[in-house]
């Protein structure tokens, strides 16, 4: 992911600053679940299920989560019902 990043960033990322934000993805990532954000999820052939995670430009793996083309909204509205939820 590190390498990833630097590359699409083509000489303007800070390495440290890359990699911390790399290694703390996943416990990030985590977090919005465990506040109620859905992202996509898919069966699989064993039917287990598993998130369904895309690969977009300038990433060499499979690892961007979605919630359907709406990411954003999706992640959005769970932040604000969660805060309006603890005035």
């Amino acid at each position: 992911h590190v390498e990833d990043t630097l590359i699409a960033g083509a000489g303007l990322c800070d390495r440290h600053a890359v990699e911390f934000v790399a290694s703390n993805a996943r416990s990030c990532v985590q977090w919005l679940i465990d506040q109620g954000v859905l992202f996509d999820t898919q069966v699989q052939p064993n039917g287990e299920e598993s998130y369904h995670l895309t690969r977009e430009g300038g990433h060499s793996h499979r690892r961007i989560l979605h919630a359907a083309d709406a990411t954003g909204k999706e992640v959005e509205t769970t932040l604000v019902s969660q805060a309006q939820s603890h005035p």
